[in-house]
């Protein structure tokens, strides 16, 4: 049907690419009512077309996208221009993940296999690449192509059907029926998405990343999909496809800003304002509505004045005011990371020249100043989320409940804590931040963000106390806390500036820990260790030709002065979240953050998040760091290797398990108890912001200093007599599942054994645990972390570093 045909078409590049609303010409081709010709031609013989609302909706975002900043529309045809100029030899190995498996399934020689290569991407390249007019001539060129049927319907019959119908297809793209596509799939998402994490991912490109790969996910795992069902029969799973499309992006240079201009189009798009008008018509009070949800005040919206009369003054929350004389008009803007996503020419009438005490400060095109645009809390606040919480308290208390309906409460009760905090955890740093040659400077106001600070700590308090009520752990909201967001940013170098009296007034709110997210790293800071000025960097930089690695992340380079002292090392590590992009191939055990110092480099760990696209590890110094594959071999392990191979080339890959010498790993030598805290605090990402010293055996100028002070603070590890660790010592097998124990217990949640006499009457030796080490050596024998060897557990025997590295990969590998 040549009506669907073209609504295919139009949809694929809208999709795949995402290019071609900037390839739209701005004017032309439009009707009466301002949207694109292609739609009214394309639907007239078919107005329920299944399509239609995607259409109209991709026109109400090509007028956004022209109706705000021109280097958006540039940034998109850009991308559009670099797709076209592909070679096949730059672009074939992208897809990859895919066309490897769908070449199994093709019939022909190699080389007719090639060309089918071939023509399978140049098809990818003609529908990223259209232009669109009213008569879709170059939609009917593709469509007229029969080197692209022919390959179609081959592929189609490889997958287990006989054809592909375009039905079929508008389907899988957008929805049919009850079925959502991937377009329908990724709105469903957004619309239960807290409107702040929208906002965070127009400034995180992992974000979007990840977002659309469980949009793609969702789609491709619903059989009743008649393409998901073809795409099955192939084999090719969602991570292949999700797989290629980070390939792509990854391969793209242009692709970053492209698509941060379209989704910063599609949040204006569906960006609608309300005025209440007040005091005899000198004051508007404009209310932001994103995808029909009312914008909660921690969504950093930013309101300006452009352009207007001087009587017309704006102020923080989206009130415009009328200071003097009968009437004044201004075109009014709301910006969020520093772009627009809502303007309006405003014009303010009042029937007495008398302003009445109202407005104040002349007129003026920049952003307001930073003012009392915080609301503070007020009687009743969250009482929504208090009312909600209370119904699910009283279900959980309801007599005979089972235990399907009890998890099924608890975990509604946890969504809605999360969501409920996310309203109040974001700053936007972009209205204090000033561009000074290369660098951006961010001076927070004092006033301002305490106030920001303080709403949030009320509503941590609130959330808190509920899910204390509810009877589950406050934990389940650990990893949201308070932090200032950049924009986008034109320049590679960040300091964000924080004088003394705010890092104090943060501290004296009783916040331990905030972070910062700049260039889509997301970083904890331990606030509560200073009572000085803060100033923090954070910069993109080049990774040294001397150093031949290939980067998974950008390459970072932290810097930090405190009281205007540079400083470089922490005396506790703090967490950091690096954006990845993983090629298809990758080992991802051995994927690591690294810490760059000259032409060398130190492995540092982390663990990875593969679907949500970062990385996240603890660092103790400021330093210069990326992400890569580490692959480290060994000459001396042969005689281990069919037991601990893997597990010490995993743990040397992410310094955890680090050799001796250069390719000596020195299996059979004894660990350390000092060895060991470092070996649990790199491999589970332990961190405390208390972290108090503990003994008088162990220097702050020790290797291990850090390492043993998270240990001691978190009650892994205990002295062996009062004020000594005896960190040189080694540890038993017995010492290293307790610590194993305590330290899952922390970072993972874990029980104990249900009967440790019982665990433990396996093993001969048995009742010579230690009764202090009874507990812990009873979880990592049911959990089969640490095992016996000929009925024996050997609980006094010393650790090898060869079973030190396989206890830590399976401690790796520890599931609740």
């Amino acid at each position: 049907m040549e009506v669907r045909q073209r609504t295919l078409k139009a949809g694929m590049a809208a999709v795949l690419v995402a290019t071609t609303l900037g390839a739209l010409p701005p004017t032309s081709g439009t009707d009466a009512h301002g949207r694109i010709g292609f739609v009214q031609s394309a639907y007239a013989a078919d107005p329920k077309a299944p399509a239609q609302q995607f259409l109209d909706r991709m026109n109400r975002i090509h007028q956004a996208l022209h109706a705000g900043d021109p280097a958006d529309v540039q940034d998109v045809r850009r991308l559009r221009a670099e797709i076209a100029g592909l070679s096949f030899e730059q672009a074939a190995p992208w897809l990859d993940p895919v066309w490897s498996k769908l070449a199994e399934k093709l019939t022909g020689t190699d080389a007719e296999k090639a060309e089918k290569h071939k023509i399978f991407l140049a098809m990818l390249q003609d529908i990223g690449t259209i232009y669109f007019d009213p008569q879709l001539t170059e939609l009917q060129a593709i469509q007229k192509k029969p080197e692209y049927a022919a390959l179609l319907q081959e592929i189609a019959q490889a997958g287990g059907k006989d054809s592909v119908t375009i039905d079929d297809l508008v389907t899988f793209l957008f929805g049919g029926g009850a079925y959502p596509g991937v377009e329908g799939q990724v709105m469903a998402m957004l619309k239960e998405k807290p409107l702040q994490d929208i906002v965070i991912m127009m400034a995180d490109v992992q974000q979007r990343n990840a977002f659309v790969g469980k949009a793609i996910a969702a789609v491709m795992n619903n059989e009743q999909q008649p393409l998901s069902s073809v795409l099955k029969g192939l084999e090719i799973t969602p991570e292949d496809v999700i797989k290629t499309f980070a390939n792509v992006r990854q391969g793209l240079t242009k692709e970053g800003p492209a698509v941060n201009a379209i989704l910063v189009a599609y949040i204006r798009s569906e960006t609608e304002g309300t005025a209440e008008i007040s005091q005899d018509g000198r004051t508007h009070t404009y209310k932001l509505k994103i995808l029909g949800r009312d914008v909660p005040k921690a969504v950093p919206v930013v309101w300006s004045k452009e352009s207007g009369d001087a009587g017309v003054v704006v102020e923080a929350g989206g009130v415009v005011k009328l200071t003097s004389g009968t009437s004044g008009k201004a075109v009014v803007a709301a910006k969020l990371l520093n772009k627009v996503i809502f303007s309006k020419e405003v014009t303010l009438t009042a029937a007495s020249p008398n302003p009445g005490g109202g407005g104040g400060g002349g007129g003026g095109g920049g952003p307001i100043s930073p003012g009392p645009g915080v609301t503070a809390p007020q009687k009743g606040f969250l009482q929504d989320f208090k009312d909600k919480m209370a119904d699910i308290i009283r279900q959980l208390k309801t007599p005979g409940i089972t235990d399907v309906q009890r998890n099924a409460l608890i975990n509604e009760a946890t969504e809605l804590a999360r969501k409920t905090l996310r309203d109040y955890w974001m700053y936007d740093v972009s209205p204090f931040t000033t561009v000074t040659g290369s660098k951006a400077e961010a001076v927070i106001v004092q006033d301002h963000v305490l106030e920001a600070v303080g709403l949030y700590v009320e509503a941590r308090k609130i959330v808190e106390e509920q899910l204390t009520a509810a009877g589950i752990s406050t934990t389940v909201i650990s990893d949201i806390y308070f932090t200032f967001v950049y924009g986008t940013l034109s320049v590679n170098a960040s300091e964000l500036q924080l004088s003394e009296p705010i890092v104090k007034g943060i501290n004296n709110a009783g916040v331990k820990t905030v972070g910062i997210m700049v260039y889509g790293l997301t970083k904890r800071l331990p606030i509560s260790q200073f009572s000085q000025s803060v100033n923090l960097g954070v910069s993109l930089v080049t990774l040294p030709a001397s150093v031949n690695v290939k980067p998974l992340s950008p390459v970072y380079q932290f810097g930090l002065t405190v009281g205007g002292k540079p400083e470089s090392q922490f005396t506790t590590p703090f967490k950091v979240r690096f954006p990845v992009e993983l090629p298809a191939g990758t080992d991802t055990e051995k994927v690591t953050v690294i810490r760059l110092s000259g032409s060398s480099y130190t492995a540092e760990g982390g663990v990875l998040h593969e679907e949500d696209g970062y990385l996240e590890e603890s660092l103790a110094g400021y330093s210069t760091y990326t992400v890569i594959e580490n692959n480290v071999t060994f000459r001396d392990i042969a005689d281990v290797y069919p037991w601990a191979g893997r597990a010490i080339e995993v743990g040397a890959a992410k310094g955890i398990t680090i050799g001796m010498a250069p390719q000596i790993f020195a299996p059979h030598y004894r660990v350390t108890r000092a060895e060991f805290s470092k070996m649990l605090v790199r491999s589970l990402n332990l961190e405390t912001n208390d972290a108090a010293e503990q003994f008088t055996d162990v220097g702050t100028g020790e290797w291990f200093y850090p390492f043993v002070r998270v240990t001691a603070e978190l009650g892994i590890v205990i002295g062996r007599r009062p004020g000594y660790f005896e960190p040189n010592a080694p540890i038993t097998r017995a010492e290293m599942a307790t610590m194993i124990h305590r330290a899952l217990k922390h970072a993972k949640e874990a029980q104990g054994a249900e009967d440790a006499s019982a665990a433990l009457a396996a093993f001969a030796d048995g009742n010579k645990v230690h009764a202090t080490l009874k507990e812990g050596s009873a979880f990592a024998v049911e959990n089969e972390i640490v095992t016996g060897s000929g009925g024996k557990f050997r609980p006094n025997d010393y650790a090898s570093r060869a079973e030190a590295a396989v206890i830590i990969y399976r401690t790796l590998h520890y599931k609740k």
